[in-house]
């Protein structure tokens, strides 16, 4: 909130992260070179042991003897950059979610060090985290006694792979498992995962091959998978059994999935109030291998007010508290489109930092307050049709893409989603938000 002539004027920016949940800046300094795009001149990898930081204690020498070191090539394996490559701050964040996923590292860090006007150094700076775990438990159930013990080692010879063992005892059955997982499977990013399991009355046997979605850049992924169970099932009541039946269960699984999500929504566009509340609402966003358990693949999702599992109130009750102040102090809100541009997922590329800087920069000046408008057929939003350092054509999503229809398809696809979503909240919103929507 600054003053300007005289009087308080407010303005608020919305940034929606679309088609990809892109990570936050990874640098607060300028590119060094706005004329040349900066270059990867040499990649480093620095890798600390767990108590690489107390070895003056005998303790945390001898664990981190036990423990070993992961291996650089399996951090290599992960960069989504090479030598030579132009620095993508995204890139660079993408590759620390993945890093940090493989449930290896205390801490990961990547950074850049200038060394000429055009090249920097990447530097993959990693902290192992403690992958050693032995866990037990014991008791009494159904009238018996049991027990359960696991070894479990998620950096196997530090090279990232896992190997558990276990032993479980129960009234029903006694088990003896094994399992190992590999997420570099070959040295490429696929993910091996093999269970088996010897029951006393049966056995269990899983086999899994899956290639995620690694990055946003991931053209395809899929799966293939084996999951077999046979073992008996008892009921009990009154504190016996009274029946007993064998089941036999199997699970096979063939997917395959290609990447097809892109943004149809423009790069910057001022939001009426009801615009503003109706996009809060929506909370348009997705998600990405990495960033969520079980996501192999990009998500379109919606997740009201961007944080839609952290509302202590129903998320109207926010929405009329933004539009409230929206109206009390006159405030121009902005969407900014932080994602694709060019085409349809895979055929285009990323919005270039600096667009979206300029965009910002601008907004945050009063210098789009104005420009010329055009309105969206869609979306309804109304779009600057010129912003400095902004090519034109950037402004209108479909004059980037080489298939106008396709665009027009996409578009539409998108606009319907939103459409669908804004109905879960029913008569909680009224005809003015729901009328600020995409029209289909």
């Amino acid at each position: 909130m600054g003053r300007r002539d005289g009087r308080h004027h407010a303005l608020a920016i919305v940034v929606a992260l679309l088609a990809g949940a892109a990570a936050g800046p990874l640098f607060a300094q300028e590119p060094l070179s706005a004329q040349e795009p900066l270059r990867i001149r040499q990649i480093r990898i620095e890798s600390e042991n767990v108590f690489e930081d107390a070895e003056t204690s005998f303790l945390a020498r001898v664990a981190d003897a036990i423990h070993g070191i992961t291996r650089p090539e399996v951090i290599r394996r992960e960069l989504l950059f090479s030598e030579g490559d132009t620095v993508d701050p995204a890139k660079l964040a993408e590759t620390e979610r993945n890093l940090r996923a493989l449930d290896l590292f205390r801490s990961v860090k990547i950074r850049v060090e200038p060394v000429s006007e055009n090249e920097v150094d990447v530097i993959v700076h990693t902290r192992d985290g403690w992958t050693t775990q032995l866990s037990g438990s014991l008791g009494r159930a159904g009238g018996g006694n049991k027990f359960r013990a696991e070894m479990q080692e998620n950096n196997l010879l530090g090279f990232g792979k896992s190997l558990s063992v276990s032993f479980a005892s129960n009234p029903d059955r006694d088990t003896r498992a094994i399992a190992y997982e590999d997420p570099q499977f070959l040295g490429r990013r696929l993910t091996l995962d093999v269970l088996y399991a010897s029951m006393s009355d049966g056995e269990r046997r899983k086999f899994a091959l899956v290639l995620p979605f690694r990055s946003l850049e991931a053209k395809r992924g899929g799966a293939a998978i084996y999951d077999e169970l046979r073992q008996s099932t008892r009921i009990y009541g009154g504190g016996s059994e009274i029946a007993q039946f064998q089941s036999d269960t199997r699970l096979i699984e063939l997917s395959a999935g290609k990447r097809i999500l892109a943004d149809s929504i423009r790069p910057i566009a001022r939001l009426t109030a009801d615009q503003a509340m109706y996009h809060f609402l929506s909370g348009y966003t997705a998600k990405v291998a990495g960033t969520e358990r079980g996501v192999t693949e990009p998500q379109a999702t919606f997740s009201a007010a961007f944080g839609a599992v952290f509302l202590v109130w129903h998320a109207t009750k926010y929405a009329e508290m933004l539009g409230e102040r929206l109206r009390k102090h006159g405030s121009a809100v902005w969407l900014v489109n932080t994602g694709w541009s060019g085409g349809a997922y895979g055929t285009g590329q990323r919005m270039k930092l600096s667009y979206t800087r300029a965009m910002v920069r601008a907004a945050l000046a009063g210098k789009l307050d104005k420009v010329k408008l055009a309105t969206d057929p869609i979306f309804g939003l109304h779009v600057p049709t010129a912003i400095e350092g902004v090519p034109a054509e950037i402004l209108m999503p479909r004059n980037t893409w080489k298939d106008g229809a396709a665009y027009d398809t996409q578009a539409k696809k998108l606009a319907g989603m939103f459409v669908e979503n804004i109905k879960k909240f029913g008569d909680a919103v009224s005809k003015e938000i729901i009328g600020a929507g995409p029209k289909v």
